[in-house]
C-alpha cells in the first residue's frame, strides 16, 4: 500500500515477465505519473478539485477578507493593526478576488511570494504570506474550509536585521523621478524622512501648526514640534534650508504638511503605493532601501557633520543608549572624520 491513502498502488507483469508497478489515484482512477515532482503536482491539482467540488458557492478570496474584515479577529484589533493588514489585503483581493480559496495552492503561494521578492521588496513579500496564512487560518476555523497543510509550509523570504543607507545619488536618482513621474508629494516626503529623522506615522500626522519660528543667536529658526506616536517624546526638529524652502512657512494652521491629493491625511498604503511607483522608476527596486531607512540615513550624515551623539538624539528622538548602537555600525572611521574630530579641539 502507498503512503499515501488517495494513491493505490498496482503491480503488473509484463509480456517480458517482468514486474512493474503503477500508481492511481483512488477517487478519480486516473494513472499518476512516475516521477514524484511530477506526481505531487498532479495529486495536488486533482486534490484541489476535490475541494472546489465540495465548496460552497461563496469561498471565494473576496467573501473570505470580507468575512474577516466583519469578524473580532479583525475589528478587535488596534487600528494601526487594521490599517496595517488592510495595507497587505487590498492589493491581493484587487488581483485574487475572484479566486476560489480551495483552488490556492503551495505553488500558487511561492509565486506570489517570488514576484514581489523578485521586485526587491523582501519585506513586503514577508508580510503579505504572513497575511495570507492569518486568512487562511481564519477560514479553516471559522468557515470549515480545507485548506493545504502545504500552504502554511512555505518558506518566508530571509531578512535580517536592517542596516541600509542612503547614498546622495539614490536620493537624486528618487527627486528626479519623483519630478518626472509628476509626484511632488514623493519629492516633499523624502525631504521630510531624510532632513528630519522622524516615523513615517509621525511625518504623515505634521501639521503647519506644528511649524513654529523663534529667534536662537540672532537668526530665525523654523522648528517641526510634534510628540511622537510610537514612544509619546516631545521633540523639536530644526527645520533644515533645504526642507523649507519645499515647505513654504505659509498655510493654513490645521493644513497637513504631506497631504494626500484630496487634502486628507494619507493612509499608510496609499502613500506606500505612491512611493513604490515612483521608487521603481527611479531603478531603486533591486536596491533594498525603503523609506524607513531615511531615518537611519539622517542619523549617519549629522554624525558625519560633526553633531554629538545627544544631538543626534535630540533631533530623532531616539534614547542616547540607542543612537550610540545606530551609529556604532554605521559610522565610517576614517581620515575624514578623524579631520572633523579634530577641529572641536581649542
Amino acid at each position: 500500500m502507498h503512503s499515501d491513502q488517495g494513491i493505490k498502488l498496482v503491480r503488473r507483469r509484463l509480456a517480458d515477465g517482468t514486474e512493474r508497478a503503477y500508481l492511481y489515484d483512488r477517487a478519480t482512477g486516473r494513472r499518476l505519473p512516475d516521477d514524484p515532482a511530477a506526481r505531487a503536482t498532479v495529486v495536488e491539482d486533482l486534490r484541489r478539485r476535490e475541494r472546489l467540488a465540495r465548496a460552497p458557492e461563496s469561498g471565494t478570496f473576496e467573501d473570505l477578507i470580507r468575512r474577516y474584515y466583519a469578524h473580532p479577529d479583525f475589528t478587535a484589533r488596534r487600528p494601526r493593526t487594521q490599517t496595517f493588514y488592510r495595507e497587505h489585503i487590498e492589493p491581493l483581493r484587487k488581483v485574487y478576488g475572484d479566486l476560489p480559496v480551495v483552488l490556492m495552492s503551495t505553488q500558487w503561494l511561492r509565486e506570489l511570494r517570488d514576484e514581489i521578492v523578485d521586485q526587491g521588496h523582501l519585506h513586503k513579500a514577508r508580510h503579505r504570506l504572513v497575511v495570507v496564512r492569518l486568512l487562511l487560518r481564519f477560514a479553516m476555523r471559522e468557515i470549515d474550509l480545507e485548506i493545504p497543510r502545504g500552504l502554511f509550509e512555505v518558506r518566508l523570504p530571509s531578512i535580517g536585521a536592517r542596516d541600509q543607507v542612503w547614498t546622495m545619488e539614490q536620493e537624486e536618482r528618487f527627486l528626479a523621478a519623483a519630478d518626472a513621474q509628476g509626484e511632488p508629494l514623493m519629492r516633499l516626503a523624502l525631504l521630510l524622512g531624510a532632513y528630519t529623522a522622524q516615523r513615517l506615522s509621525d511625518i504623515l500626522a505634521m501639521r503647519r501648526e506644528q511649524m513654529v519660528r523663534t529667534r536662537e543667536e540672532g537668526r530665525t529658526i523654523w522648528w517641526i514640534r510634534l510628540l511622537q506616536a510610537k514612544t509619546a517624546a516631545p521633540v523639536d526638529v530644526p527645520v533644515h534650508q533645504r526642507l523649507l524652502k519645499a515647505l513654504g512657512t505659509k498655510g493654513a494652521a490645521a493644513e497637513l504638511l504631506l497631504p494626500s491629493p484630496r487634502g486628507l491625511q494619507m493612509d499608510r498604503w496609499s502613500f506606500h503605493r505612491a512611493w513604490d511607483r515612483v521608487f521603481d522608476a527611479a531603478g531603486l527596486a533591486k536596491s533594498g532601501l525603503q523609506f524607513r531607512d531615511l531615518r537611519r540615513t539622517a542619523m549617519v550624515r549629522l554624525a558625519e557633520g560633526g553633531a554629538t551623539p545627544i544631538q543626534i538624539a535630540a533631533i530623532s528622538g531616539h534614547t542616547i543608549e540607542t543612537t550610540m548602537r545606530i551609529l556604532e555600525v554605521y559610522i565610517p572611521r576614517n581620515r575624514l572624520m578623524a579631520l572633523a574630530g579634530m577641529r572641536h579641539l581649542k
